[in-house]
């Protein structure tokens, strides 16, 4: 079973922000590159499991995106055939 924290860069950025020993903006960046590399492998891989945990969005009035700090389970890469 593979578990992936799929969290949005804002959030990372402000939690960081609250550290004693930060990391910044640059390392957060490059984190979330990775992660999106990972999330386009991830299905060529042979878990028989996979969840990704989405934070999910909300929308202003002006109609730009919100990050909101709850997760929700996001099953579209719920589960894979064993091809063993």
């Amino acid at each position: 079973c593979l578990l992936v924290f799929n969290i949005a860069p804002e959030t990372c950025i402000q939690q960081d922000l609250k550290r004693s020993r930060s990391v910044g903006e640059q390392v957060i960046a490059y984190h979330t590159g990775l992660l999106q590399q990972t999330l386009l492998a991830i299905p060529g891989e042979n878990w028989d499991e996979i969840y990704v945990i989405d934070q999910p969005s909300a929308k202003r009035q002006n109609g730009t995106e919100v990050r909101i700090p709850t997760f929700k389970v996001n099953t579209t890469l719920e589960i894979r055939a064993d091809s063993r």
